[in-house]
């Protein structure tokens, strides 16, 4: 008889075994809930993707990429940084923005300094009047593009810089010319 109550109890046992195992697992298979703290930290991290991506195309069209978020920034001081870096191509170029915490004034600088960059990217106003400089961009297909601009003030500079090497129209007033001599007087009618 007390063979059988030990086999009855090992049974017993085992199944009690499995059941915790199962427990456990089940436990395991459930997914905690975020903390309050872990979805600011979620959103905060979304935010802060949302601005780089917005930033890098602006920072393209200069040749570079936008900076990337530092672990444990906040995205308000992060934007800030942004705008920082850009703002030499902006009307804040001469502003603290460090000190703005505000959210709904950073969201409309962070507005005026992207369009600001975006309209001086052509005649950026980091370069000189008088110099070229030049901008590598990569196009969709992994192409590199490179462009050359020129800073504020800078008309004409391409005929100053490159003049030597335009042709003289061939086509003037009075016929076609070849350096200068007329090869074919053009008939004008009278």
């Amino acid at each position: 008889m007390s063979n059988d109550l030990d086999i009855e109890l090992a049974r017993v046992n085992a199944q009690i075994r499995t059941r915790e195992a199962e427990l456990l697992r089940a436990e395991k298979a459930v997914p905690a809930q975020p903390t309050k703290a872990e979805l600011a930290e979620r959103a905060a991290k979304q935010e802060c993707q949302a601005v780089c991506a917005r930033a890098d195309a602006i920072f393209k069209e200069y040749g570079r990429a936008a900076p990337l978020p530092i672990a444990d920034e906040s995205a308000l001081a992060y934007r800030i940084r942004v705008i920082d870096e850009l703002k030499v191509n902006t009307r804040f170029a001469d502003k603290q923005l460090s000190r703005t915490t505000d959210r709904a004034s950073l969201d409309v600088i962070e507005g005026q300094a992207y369009a600001d960059a975006w309209a001086n990217r052509q005649s950026p106003l980091d370069v000189p009047a008088g110099v070229l400089r030049e901008i590598v961009k990569t196009d969709e297909t992994g192409r590199r593009i490179s462009e050359f601009v020129s800073g504020r003030g800078s008309k004409g500079m391409f005929k100053q810089v490159f003049g030597m090497f335009i042709a003289p129209p061939l086509f003037q007033e009075g016929g076609f010319f070849v350096n200068g001599v007329e090869k074919f007087p053009r008939v004008m009618p009278t």
